[in-house]
């Protein structure tokens, strides 16, 4: 049985590998029978020749030479994978752009799972000279979770090539079902542009998936950037950016660097020697001496544009000019930063004073909220208690507490106290309680008197006779009473 799944799942994955691998050499060439005037549309440029015959061998050679050294290495699965992966981004990026903005990084591994991949679309849905109304959506994975944000935005252009916009968000957390609201401005000239947003948490506490025993919800914060470019030389831009989050456990800089009101400074530098690659390199500096450095290699591939194009340095100028920036997305965190709370913390409460003659035993019930786990030990602090003749024992909850015998001319009365552990390490509060032994009193039933060892005597009235009286007293116990 297991042979005949292999040979199974062997022929369902060489058909995919070898569909992709057709696929991949007939479209262009079915491609290069239809005119080129099919695949303009009304109010756009001109497209010229999509496919040269000449450009249409050299794609089919090279793909004919990647498809040859995967299936020689056996590597046909991770080829296809590699080739669906490439040619439906292209696809999906190549259609929506006909509508407005997309961005797509789109991760696929040999089992189809989508890690650390993003999609952000903006759509125009009123486009004029002077104004734009736009919505942006995002859908993305961070932190390890996944997360949304949908926006609605206005740009309002000036004769003078300035832009003035206003922008709302809602961002939720599809993982935690966290939600926030953002609002935000801008202000673009060319070769510069200012960027400031809010957020504010909308969703209340829940419990924390990344610490154990707390809880989380979303920070408010806000953050203000600036990005510029030389115009004698538009290739090479730097920003900064800084932000701000309030709350006494803020993971700005992840759930394990937790902060109180932190706040973050970044400076970054850029070099776009072409409008296809873009270089950056950004430095994060935290209070505290928290830090961050990243490099980074963009490719911003433009559908409709020629290769030629897109690797002209003299097309990078034309990049940073605010009318070619209509459809750029609105530069905020999308990321949902986190707030964090130890929950209520591990409680203990003892009665104020507990009270019995001695030698007896009491019953005393503990109060112990918030215990993660279950109680793991009660420790008491009963030393002189226990030097006294007390005893204190029991487990969880209930507890019995042995009085010593009461003394007279001694100490009758101590303050003993306690703390409980819980079974995830957490210790409580320090909780006191008095405990003193009262004198049981004499008992007459118990108590006897005698003349000379008789309880009812007989005594000579001469004046001369003499008997010895004894006393003995006792307790309700039964217990002689000394000491007196």
């Amino acid at each position: 049985m297991t042979t005949v799944n292999k040979k199974l799942k062997k022929t369902a994955s060489g058909a995919i590998t070898w569909s992709v691998i057709v696929t991949q050499i007939l479209s262009p060439v079915s491609l290069s029978l239809i005119p080129a005037n099919s695949f303009a549309s009304s109010g756009n440029k001109d497209v010229t020749q999509i496919y040269a015959s000449d450009e249409h061998a050299n794609k089919v050679a090279s793909f004919a030479a990647s498809a040859g050294q995967s299936l020689a290495n056996n590597n046909a699965s991770s080829f296809a994978v590699n080739t669906l992966s490439t040619q439906a981004t292209k696809e999906v990026v190549d259609w929506l752009q006909q509508y407005g903005n997309a961005r797509i990084k789109l991760n696929v591994d040999d089992s189809f799972s989508l890690k650390d991949s993003s999609f952000d679309f903006l759509y125009p849905w009123l486009d004029t000279q002077d104004y734009v109304l736009f919505s942006q959506t995002s859908l993305h994975r961070t932190d390890d979770r996944n997360q949304t944000n949908i926006g609605l935005g206005i740009r309002h252009f000036t004769p003078d090539n300035a832009m003035l916009g206003a922008n709302v968000f809602y961002d939720y957390d599809l993982s935690r079902s966290h939600s926030r609201a953002g609002f935000g401005v801008e202000y673009w000239r060319d070769y510069f542009r200012l960027g400031v947003n809010t957020y504010f948490g909308l969703s209340d506490w829940k419990n924390s998936r990344d610490i154990d025993d707390y809880l989380e919800r979303p920070a408010n914060g806000w953050d203000f950037s600036a990005e510029g470019w030389l115009p004698a030389y538009p290739q090479l831009g730097a920003s900064i950016q800084f932000e701000k989050y309030y709350g006494k456990n803020v993971g700005l800089f992840g759930s394990d660097n937790l902060q109180e009101n932190p706040y973050a400074v970044t400076g970054g530098i850029s070099y776009t020697p072409v409008p296809l690659i873009k270089f950056s390199a950004q430095h994060k500096q935290g209070q505290s001496n928290t830090h961050d450095t990243t490099f980074g290699v963009e490719f911003n591939y433009r559908p409709g544009v020629s290769l030629a194009e897109q690797l002209s340095s003299d097309n990078v100028a034309v990049m940073r000019e605010v009318q070619n920036r209509r459809y750029d997305f609105v530069e905020r965190n999308n990321n949902i930063v986190l707030e964090y709370k130890k929950k209520h913390a591990l409680k203990i409460s003892l009665p104020e004073s507990v009270q019995g003659e001695g030698e007896s035993i009491i019953p005393v019930t503990l109060t112990i909220n918030n215990a993660s786990g279950g109680i793991k030990s009660v420790q008491w602090n009963d030393s002189a208690f226990t030097a006294a003749g007390g005893k204190i024992s029991g487990n969880g909850t209930s507890w019995q507490i042995t009085l010593p015998a009461y003394k007279s001319e001694g100490v009758n009365s101590w303050n003993v106290g306690a703390t409980v552990q819980d079974n995830r390490g957490n210790v409580s509060n320090y909780a006191v309680m008095n405990i003193s032994v009262t004198d049981s009193g004499v008992s007459t039933a118990d108590s006897s008197f005698t003349l000379d060892g008789d309880s009812s005597p007989t005594i000579s009235a001469d004046s001369q006779s003499t008997y010895p009286i004894v006393l003995s007293l006792k307790d309700s116990n039964g217990k002689a009473l000394t000491g007196l």
